[in-house]
């Protein structure tokens, strides 16, 4: 909004309708601010022409690009637009109630400083206009969407961070300056409230969900030699961006991709429904009855499929395998994942001199 408080309109526009076409969820966050930004687009003509030219060029450069890559005309932004809204096609994805932002959502971002937002934006509402806004023309609007994720709260958290440090901050001085008494009661709010979002943060950063980069790791090393190792990731569509993780140029990777029914997608290994209801013997014989030199060299997994996994590659292939890494990856399993994360290795043959004559 600076940009266009200083009169820099093309800069303001041109960002926001950048923003728009990468993520057009984007747009959500500036709704809050349609009437100051009409005040000033509309306050002269030049400001008008201005955002018109910016804003559509933007929109047809991003038509060009699309067209160039999809070989047809394309618009991702109304096609988002129709899937989630109009559609209702992110139930597909999992759905959750209308005020879940408001009773999982904002808490799993904020933690316990939740208590204390919620009740001076009750009780204290004139203090943060602009930030209760902002907060709760974003939450509305997302709320619509039956599918709900904590990632999607991220635009909003700048606003929530200035409530709590304002609020921190009057009650800390209010303390020291004039409750000489009962100012320790503040005092120790304060610092539980920090130590607890610290044990938070360790706990989810270091801890919890850990499983993942260690057994990738363990995957990239011992296929660093391999010409053209085969990857298999035997786990639940969410819990791993293969090519983020795994990136060897010559490998083979099958994994499985969660994408919403009725739409074509070069991905022959679509998860539609709880992973657990995926017959991974059924999977493993479609893959590798009829030719063995589809044999994985690793396999990426949950605990809990590795014993039906092994039976299989050792029933169908008659080739060795076993663990050779077992990672802790949480403390509170749940649906499809697993409480460990394990690596099958392909034990290959030693060849001897004589065998080779």
């Amino acid at each position: 909004m600076t940009f266009l408080y200083e009169g820099y309109t093309a800069l303001f526009v041109g960002s926001v309708a950048l923003n728009f076409v990468v993520r057009p969820t984007a747009l959500i966050y500036w709704v809050a601010f349609t009437p100051e930004i009409f005040s000033i687009v509309f306050k002269s003509r030049r400001s008008f022409v201005t955002t018109l030219f910016v804003g559509l060029a933007v929109l047809y450069g991003n038509f060009l690009l699309d067209l160039n890559y999809y070989g047809r005309p394309v618009l991702p932004w109304w096609n988002f637009f129709m899937f989630n809204f109009v559609e209702g096609r992110s139930a597909e994805f999992g759905v959750y109630p209308f005020c879940w932002y408001l009773y999982s959502g904002i808490p799993s971002i904020i933690g316990l400083n939740v208590v204390f937002a919620y009740a001076v934006l009750l009780v204290w509402p004139t203090r943060y206009v602009g930030e209760l806004r902002v907060i709760l023309i974003f939450i509305l609007i997302y709320s619509f969407v039956a599918h709900k994720e904590i990632r999607f709260l991220l635009p909003i958290l700048p606003q929530f961070c200035t409530v709590l440090g304002d609020i921190w901050g009057y009650f800390l001085e209010t303390a020291y300056v004039k409750l000489h008494s009962t100012r320790w009661v503040v005092f120790t709010a304060f610092a539980c409230t920090i130590s607890a979002q610290l044990a938070a943060s360790v706990f989810f950063m270091g801890w919890h969900q850990a499983g993942i980069s260690p057994a990738t790791h363990l995957i990239l090393n011992g296929s660093h030699a391999m010409k053209q190792p085969i990857i298999w990731v035997l786990m639940p569509c969410y819990s791993l961006p293969v090519h983020t993780y795994l990136h060897h140029s010559n490998a083979t990777y099958e994994y499985f991709t969660c994408a919403p029914t009725g739409y074509e997608y070069d991905a022959p290994n679509l998860q539609l429904g709880d992973f657990r209801s995926i017959d991974l013997n059924e999977f493993i014989t479609r893959k590798i009855h009829d030719d063995l030199d589809l044999s994985p060299d690793f396999v990426m997994l949950y605990d809990y499929s590795t014993q039906v996994v092994l039976q299989s590659l050792r029933s169908i292939s008659n080739l060795n395998y076993k663990i050779c890494g077992t990672y802790f990856h949480t403390s509170f399993p749940f649906d499809s994942v697993g409480q460990e994360v394990q690596v099958l290795c392909r034990l290959r043959p030693i060849v001897t001199i004589s065998q080779q004559l």
